[in-house]
């Protein structure tokens, strides 16, 4: 972030905030080397070229603290040597820090052992520039590692974005049955509540129309009756006492039946 540290020099030397690590380092040895040479008159390459014969020991340790720190993980695997980065995201990855401790620690260390051994420092420069194309090498794979950290920060916050989405809907989707079982609740109820009165209705009807029926019947009957007394009366000439008595018989048979 050039602009910002254009604008706040100070925090350029603030290295217990974090810093360029192993370009620092790497800028600061030079600086020093060319300063310490010229001011003994002496190739700068020559010291170069002895930092580079230490360097990787310098870098084992850093990619041991890498590992140690979760940092500069490797691609997803299900090797059998994976190695789970809980403070990533847990999932199964190639210890990529473990493989440039060996190779550009240990394996480096003795490639550029056997270089000094064939008097290749006679040639100032030669095996410092050697670490150099090294160093851009890690710097691709630096720039690769946070290629994937980025894609894999991508992908999870894409997934919790989902993850939010489909909760949203699930509680949509429920909340909208609740009141569909609600409504068609009520809407029973109401039906319910409409048929019981409907049926009571009909049963008043139909009692209404049985003592119509009833009362017809018994007042028919009852007409019948006094004309049949009337005729026994009126056949058998009998005096007006016994008619009358007949016909009292008769009123209280059919206030019998009326009742």
């Amino acid at each position: 972030n050039l602009k910002y540290y254009l604008d706040n020099p100070i925090e350029i030397l603030m290295v217990w905030n974090g810093g360029m690590s192993f370009h620092g380092a790497l800028i600061g040895i030079i600086i020093a080397s060319i300063l310490f040479s010229k001011k003994h008159n002496t190739n700068s390459f020559i010291f170069l070229d002895l930092v580079a014969l230490s360097a990787p020991i310098g870098i084992f340790f850093g990619r041991i603290a890498n590992f140690i720190n979760s940092e500069l993980y490797g691609r997803a695997t299900d090797l059998p040597w994976s190695v789970q980065f809980v403070l990533i995201d847990n999932i199964k990855r190639h210890p990529s820090q473990l493989y440039e401790a060996f190779f550009e620690g240990i394996i480096l260390f003795f490639v550029l052992g056997y270089f000094f051994k064939k008097d290749y420092l006679k040639v100032p420069g030669k095996l410092s520039g050697m670490l150099d194309e090294r160093a851009n090498g890690i710097q691709s794979e630096l720039d690769e590692a946070r290629s994937l950290r980025e894609e894999a920060q991508s992908i999870l916050a894409e997934y919790e974005r989902k993850q939010k989405e489909v909760q949203n809907q699930a509680d949509q989707i429920i909340l909208h049955a609740k009141e569909e079982a609600k409504n068609a609740a009520a809407a029973a109820k109401d039906n319910l509540k409409a048929s019981i009165k409907r049926r009571l209705a009909s049963a008043e009807d139909q009692i209404l129309s049985a003592q119509t029926a009833a009362v017809k019947e018994v007042k028919d009957t009852a007409v019948i009756v006094a004309i049949a007394a009337a005729k026994d009366v009126i056949s058998s000439g009998m005096n007006a006492s016994h008619a009358n008595e007949l016909i009292e018989t008769a009123i209280k048979d059919a206030n019998g039946k009326f009742h």
